[in-house]
């Protein structure tokens, strides 16, 4: 029951945050030209062809934000309207546990399920290995630069907070 945005929405949000993120952010340039960052706007522009819901227009403006190598730039999914909150956060795809990602494996460090204990490895998730997750969840992942180690940090579990970017 939650509409969808049209082209014409996604276009008009794409083309505010390319003018506030280039006449406002101070460290634009530091990792990406203006060459390179004008590719990215032009491409994403042209990847939003279609209605897309709440939670596809997140994950595409994350991709956009993480490509600009800045940590502090990003759909931040902590000070969301409810309506986000409820289309994007609060469905029910979320892991029963807890993890940290060592050495790209995923370890389980609490759990609501008494099968999966503290220490056991996830491989795979709905039969998609865990390497493979982790590889595209590093393309909506903050970080300044090309700090891998910081985008996988970023990327273990909690509890702590209300939403995780996991």
């Amino acid at each position: 029951s939650i509409p969808r945005l049209s082209v014409l929405e996604l276009q008009k949000d794409l083309r505010i945050a390319e003018s506030v993120i280039k006449h406002l952010h101070p460290g634009l340039y530091r990792y990406l030209s203006k060459a390179q960052v004008d590719s990215i706007f032009k491409s994403f522009s042209v990847r939003i062809d279609k209605p897309l819901s709440y939670s596809e227009a997140f994950v595409v403006f994350s991709e956009l934000t993480a490509l600009l190598k800045c940590g502090h730039t990003f759909p931040n999914f902590l000070n969301q309207p409810a309506l986000i909150k409820a289309s994007v956060f609060h469905q029910r795809n979320k892991l029963p546990f807890y993890f940290k990602i060592a050495d790209h494996r995923m370890i389980v460090t609490a759990s609501a399920n008494t099968v999966l204990k503290a220490g056991y490895e996830i491989t795979a998730i709905d039969e998609k290995p865990v390497n493979e997750i982790l590889r595209t969840l590093m393309n909506v992942m903050k970080a300044d630069g090309n700090n891998d180690a910081s985008r996988i940090t970023a990327l273990n579990t909690f509890g702590l907070n209300e939403i995780e970017p996991f």
